[in-house]
């Protein structure tokens, strides 16, 4: 990698981590917090609309966000890399075991209040950890 891809991928990466840290705020403390207000018939069926739409805009910048740091990893290996890249595979991990699950498992709660709760506790984990990458990146960019 030359002199100039470099900077140019990490304020690729800087501009991802910044986009999953407000995509994450957004929902963290509008979206999830908003489904407490809806019946909970209602809310299943608006529900898969927003699961399906919202995965179309997570997913990318997640995969981007996980090829970047690997790539970093080999390429300007340091500590805040290595901090970084595990935070990002913790947010992955909280995501497929913990916050996934809740999504699929709409049917298990009795109202809407306790599925809102639920995501807003899960999103709070993923919220501190995209936080905690997008500072790792600034950390490398100033440092």
């Amino acid at each position: 990698m030359n002199h100039i891809e470099l900077p140019l991928l990490i304020a690729v990466e800087a501009c991802i981590d910044f986009g999953l840290v407000i995509l994450i705020l957004i929902v963290q403390m509008i979206i999830y917090p908003s489904f407490r207000h809806y019946d909970l018939t209602v809310l299943k069926n608006i529900h898969s609309s927003y699961a399906r739409t919202i995965t179309m805009i997570v997913m990318p910048l997640m995969l981007s966000q996980i090829c970047i740091k690997s790539w970093m990893i080999f390429t300007a290996f340091g500590w805040l890399e290595c901090i970084g890249f595990v935070l990002v595979l913790f947010t992955w991990v909280i995501t497929f075991l913990a916050a996934v699950p809740i999504h699929q498992g709409l049917d298990r709660f009795s109202s809407s209040l306790e599925f809102s709760q639920k995501l807003v506790k899960v999103n709070g984990y993923r919220t501190i950890l995209w936080c905690g990458v997008f500072i790792m990146t600034v950390l490398r960019i100033i440092g």
